[in-house]
């Protein structure tokens, strides 16, 4: 910069300045009344409305925001919900939320079992949500919950930072410590100087969390108690907002008029710093709501109780399906008899409008396959679960379960350069009983519905190793016979391909090697009186 001035200065007059403008993924304000009453609109580059303003002005004059998300977690219960109904083990209850709400509503959900709870903390139950990662494991193994109380705390812990006053000791390691023996909380608290009526005021709000301050809400009551800080629900709402926007400025500012508050309402310095320092510390990295643990652990209980109740293969297979971009409705024949069943209960269209539902009811969606996520998901489970290759007489679209060997099955889709019209073509023809059974199939009135390279790639993917009872090699040898002739006789013509491929015998050494000989002079093209002059060094190479 001291060799361009003018760059510099033009760098410092436009540092800060807005260059783009984001829109949030979920969010949605709620307004009272016109838009542009009480914010600002403009519309993205796409044509949607937004407020102009941003999130801390929008609140300012008055408007809500929530966040409305989706999850993958979802998308396992529902794939896993398809799969339990495609193989009767759940049966449909007239309508999607009938259904979910007979099997999975939190009222009809399982919360004691010893068993569940651990093949959840364990590892055996898979992929179960905010637990499915290095650090979410570590905490499951950790804490080993056994109730969705435990479970939710643990979802809050987990993300809680270090505590400085201790050393940086984990709230982890500190929550799982004193839940195996809570009297090291005790000894903790007279550690900090509190006495037997200070240790009695924190019990109500510390020990059904084992003496950590896992949540905002626990915060908020801590601070709001009279005989701590007295503060009042706006104040203790500030530094919760505070803790979960991530704003030094208003942690700074509530530390201090927590200490003041404390001292006005004739608290002990002790009991202050204990509270500030060791409890409300461990939160202000980043701390959840109840609102997002109980909520959060519920959808992993609903895993659980899918997984425990009903062949987990099937809930692992779910988790497979969804984690390689591979769910595809088309799998999922209960789906097209309750198509049938809705179409029938309709009031009849005129014509026109009757064969165009049905045009749009035989055109499936053709999604693209993501062979990225496909070699990342099968990466993932491959220590988990058995994954079998593709059965042409068995295999559909996507990953299927197969209860009866605890295994999943590799999806048809997932196979290059086979897609959904030659997929539907497959299953439409079955069953198959040889590889030229399945050859004479895809032919319809002598036109070929799927072409050699196709073939090969269904060869190669095993589709026909249980059929043809062979592994891959011996089936594409078959069929390459049915392809070319197997030649009767050989002749010098076919010497070089035989000899490419080491397939000349070896009681014809001798032979191949006159052959490779004569080759090898022809290229010299120095014949004198008809005759080829050889040098030395092929003199040689022809003795040995």
């Amino acid at each position: 910069m001291n060799l361009y001035p003018a760059l510099w200065t033009l760098a410092k007059r436009i540092e800060g300045l807005v260059t783009n403008l984001s829109v949030h993924a979920s969010g949605v304000l709620i307004i009272n009344g016109s838009l542009t009453k009480h914010n600002s609109a403009m519309k993205t580059s796409k044509g949607v409305v937004v407020t102009a303003w941003d999130l801390s002005d929008s609140e300012k004059m008055g408007a809500l925001k929530y966040d409305l998300l989706t999850v993958a977690a979802i998308d396992k219960i529902r794939t896993c919900m398809n799969y339990l109904l495609e193989y009767k083990y759940m049966e449909w209850q007239g309508n999607l939320r009938s259904t979910y709400e007979h099997y999975l509503l939190p009222a009809n959900l399982d919360y004691t079992t010893p068993e569940m709870w651990a093949k959840a903390y364990t590892g055996e139950i898979v992929e179960l949500f905010q637990f499915d990662t290095i650090t979410g494991g570590k905490a499951i193994r950790t804490i080993k919950p056994t109730s969705i109380a435990e479970l939710a705390t643990g979802n809050s812990v987990m993300r809680l930072m270090g505590d400085k006053e201790a050393g940086g000791e984990q709230p982890l390691d500190i929550y799982t410590r004193n839940k195996n023996n809570i009297e090291n909380w005790y000894q903790e608290m007279r550690m900090w100087g509190l006495n037997d009526k200070e240790i009695a005021v924190l019990e109500k709000y510390l020990k059904p969390v084992y003496g950590v301050a896992a949540s905002q809400e626990v915060v908020m009551q801590l601070t709001m108690d009279p005989q701590i800080a007295n503060f009042d629900i706006k104040e203790a709402n500030k530094l919760r907002k505070g803790i979960a926007k991530k704003v030094p400025k208003i942690i700074e500012e509530t530390r201090q008029m927590f200490y003041q508050k404390g001292v006005e309402a004739g608290t002990r310095k002790e009991m202050l710093d204990y509270v500030w320092k060791r409890q409300i510390g461990m939160s202000l990295g980043y701390s959840f709501s109840d609102l997002h643990t109980v909520a959060y652990s519920t959808i992993a209980l609903q895993q659980m109780n899918l997984a425990y109740y009903y062949p987990i293969i099937i809930w692992n297979c779910a988790c497979l399906s969804v984690d390689a971009n591979a769910v595809d409705d088309n799998d999922y024949t209960f789906i097209e008899e309750l198509d049938d069943l809705w179409v029938s209960e309709e009031e009849p269209n005129d014509d026109e409008e009757e064969e165009a539902s049905k045009d749009k009811k035989k055109k499936k969606k053709n999604s693209k396959v993501n062979y990225d996520k496909i070699v990342s998901a099968l990466g993932h489970f491959k220590d988990k679960v058995t994954i079998k290759l593709p059965d042409i007489n068995k295999a559909k679209m996507g990953f299927i379960p197969d209860v009866e060997d605890n295994s999943i099955m590799f999806g048809l889709k997932g196979i290059s350069k086979i897609g959904d019209d030659i997929i539907n073509e497959i299953i439409s023809n079955r069953p198959y009983d040889s590889l030229q059974d399945f050859l004479n199939k895809m032919v319809v009135d002598g036109k070929k519905l799927i072409s050699k390279d196709r073939v090969v790639n269904l060869i190669k993917a095993g589709c026909f190793d249980a059929i043809e009872k062979s592994d891959r090699a011996t089936v594409m040898e078959r069929f390459i016979d049915t392809l070319v002739p197997r030649k009767k006789t050989l002749n010098l013509r076919n010497m070089d391909k035989l000899i490419e491929y080491d397939l000349v015998p070896e009681n014809l050494t001798f032979e191949k090697g006159v052959y490779l000989f004569t080759k090898e002079a022809r290229k010299r093209r120095d014949k004198v009186n008809g005759y080829y002059n050889l040098d030395e060094i092929m003199v040689l190479w022809f003795r040995k």
